[in-house]
């Protein structure tokens, strides 16, 4: 079971994007526990570390290969289940196979070991876990050594080029946390002549438009459902609430649309990127990208009613004015 922290109002929500924003991104760390402590989640979140649970090594390793979740670290219990069962037995194998799967999956997050001593084998944790050039210490005990545990985990990842670009976009990345868009800011970041001839950057963008869409639709701003087939149609009407929507917003997602959409121009833009005719292009598409998704966490202060009822406002003035236009020619 994937537990988080999830906050329901959508108004605290903002406030606390808000101050993320202002602040350090938070870090994202998942945890491997099949007892997490709701006192440790609470405490961690004020560190700047919010935490994911994962009730059972199978969860944690299931959690690791979703490819839409970017961590930032990796804690694990060392007398922890491996699977769901209820009725299983927590082992000191949990440990050794969580261990195990991040080596075999050659994990490069930092990962560190936060365990209670009561337990028969404990004395042989010191043979189980091997030394890491960023961390000091083989294992922590609950609860004496959690501030340690914080301290050392913000230390780690302030190292790691994947936490420089989210704190370096924290405005997008604490808004949107999927990994695929810091995979994109890496590339632009580090390999910025490779980045402007990759044909498959319209694409990925185009799957994160995808999202905003669906997010368009969760608060209300859409009207109607989005398929995934008619982005387009969702494109035109979001452009069309001039009274609620950025002018730049308006224009970089019209940009983004028309550019990254599946059509009979993909082959004509992915000619001209690859033969590098359009050599600032996928830096555009990203650009507005980034746009879109800095101004998205305003409509979080709305209620879903609330902003409805703005759109129809919109949609009512829009009406108006173009009855307007036509009597007045």
């Amino acid at each position: 079971m994937i537990l988080r922290v999830s906050v329901l109002n959508l108004k605290l929500y903002y406030l606390v994007l808000v101050n993320e924003q202002m602040d350090e991104i938070k870090l994202q760390v998942l945890w491997v526990d099949d007892q997490p402590k709701e006192e440790f989640l609470n405490e961690a979140f004020e560190y700047g570390i919010d935490i994911t649970v994962a009730t059972c090594v199978n969860d944690g390793i299931t959690a690791l290969k979703d490819t839409s979740k970017s961590w930032d670290a990796i804690i694990l219990d060392a007398n922890c289940k491996i699977t769901g069962d209820e009725q299983e037995q927590p082992t000191l194998k949990a440990l050794q196979k969580a261990i195990k799967e991040l080596l075999r999956q050659r994990v490069s997050l930092p990962w560190f070991v936060y365990t209670g001593g009561d337990y028969e084998g404990v004395e042989h944790l010191e043979f189980m876990i091997h030394k890491r050039d960023y961390d000091d210490r083989l294992y922590y005990e609950k609860p004496k050594h959690r501030y340690e545990l914080y301290e050392n985990i913000k230390k780690a990842v302030s190292k790691s080029e994947v936490y420089a670009v989210k704190q370096k976009y924290s405005s997008v990345c604490s808004f949107y946390k999927d990994s695929d868009l810091v995979e994109l800011l890496l590339e632009y970041e580090n390999n910025k002549d490779t980045f402007r001839t990759d044909t498959s950057v319209p694409n990925r963008v185009r799957k994160i438009i995808e999202w905003i869409m669906r997010y368009f639709e969760s608060v209300g701003l859409l009207t109607f459902s989005f398929t995934g087939s008619n982005i387009s149609t969702c494109s035109r009407f979001v452009c069309e609430l001039r009274q609620l929507v950025p002018v730049h917003v308006i224009r970089s997602l019209h940009f983004c649309v028309d550019v990254c959409n599946n059509g009979s121009h993909d082959l004509e833009v992915a000619s001209l990127i690859s033969g590098d005719e359009a050599p600032f292009l996928n830096n555009s598409i990203l650009m507005n990208l980034l746009n879109i998704l800095h101004w998205c966490p305003n409509l979080m202060k709305y209620e879903k009613d609330e902003l409805k009822k703005k759109v129809e406002n919109c949609l009512e003035i829009n009406r108006i004015e173009k009855e307007n236009r036509k009597k007045s020619k």
